[in-house]
């Protein structure tokens, strides 16, 4: 259904093209006497610090020994550039991702940290396969067998990093109305909130609900993530999905904004510890009560 919808611009060499200008800028330099100090043309560091054109590894590199860039900061930039001229998981997924979320999921897999406000669904990285499957079938009833496995392994992919030494950082906050609707049915949700439980233990994974009792709060119903990395914050972005598009905002700007807005909605939340104790009470009576 999103085979017509053309793919965002690669955020990952937007981003570096940013992160590139704002380190130029930083150090006082004008391109020209960039071009003096890496050997470059004018017009090349123009088209990069625009994303007009592929980011070498190896320019990348002189842009950053002119800038005075070193570890951790350098390492980042790099493996932008090399990682930018690969395809990446997404291409055994194109069937399954919408073309304007390939650069987020792309960009995700390297985020240091990945904030999560959603209003109606849990988070793809707590989602389980039962759960995935009938969010799929809800959004193409003719999903083949291979069509559902392919969203599975999708989510699956992502989900793992949360398991690995370098796992990121993972704080959600999931509205309340998320368990109101059967997704899947009643067994498929009682699994999925015993699932959410499990994984709220994780160290690295925060997960808080919004209560009814709170009434209206800042962004209510407007779902979005927020990617953040650590060594080079001037790289974090905020996503925001329509029913046909997305929205990235990359301006400093615009992320604080929704920094805030989560961080506002959290202190509404209940606590991680009151949020498994909600969610396994919700999960002992789920059942009986949606029969």
């Amino acid at each position: 259904m999103f085979d017509d919808v053309k793919p965002a611009p690669p955020i990952r060499r937007r981003q570096l093209a940013f992160r590139l200008a704002e380190l130029r800028k930083a150090t006082g330099m004008k391109q020209d006497e960039v071009v003096e100090h890496t050997g470059l043309s004018r017009s090349t560091i123009s088209k990069m610090e625009n994303a007009e054109q592929e980011l070498m590894e190896k320019n990348v590199r002189l842009l950053a020994a002119a800038y005075g860039v070193v570890a951790p900061e350098l390492d980042m930039l790099v493996r932008m550039a090399r990682e930018s001229k690969k395809i990446g998981v997404m291409v055994a997924h194109a069937d399954v991702a919408p073309n304007f979320a390939k650069d987020f999921l792309e960009l995700e897999a390297y985020a240091s940290e990945v904030w999560s406000y959603q209003a109606v669904v849990v988070d793809g990285m707590l989602q389980i396969p039962g759960y995935i499957r009938a969010l799929r079938l809800a959004w193409k009833p003719d999903a083949t067998p291979e069509d559902l496995e392919q969203a599975v392994d999708l989510r699956a992919g992502r989900q793992k990093r949360l398991l690995d030494k370098d796992a990121p950082t993972l704080r959600v906050l999931l509205d309340e109305a998320a368990f109101i609707r059967p997704v899947g049915g009643p067994d498929v949700m009682v699994e999925q909130i015993k699932h959410l439980v499990e994984m709220s233990k994780l160290p690295n994974v925060t997960l808080q609900v919004i209560p009814r009792a709170v009434g209206a709060y800042p962004g209510m119903g407007r779902s979005f993530a927020i990617l953040k990395f650590d060594d080079t914050p001037g790289m974090d972005v905020a996503y925001a999905e329509s029913l046909r598009s997305a929205t990235y905002h990359e301006k400093r700007h615009e992320v604080v904004q929704h920094v805030e807005v989560f961080d506002r909605i959290a202190d509404l939340a209940l606590s991680p510890t009151a949020t498994r104790k909600s969610l396994a009470t919700l999960a002992t009576t789920f059942g009986s009560n949606q029969r």
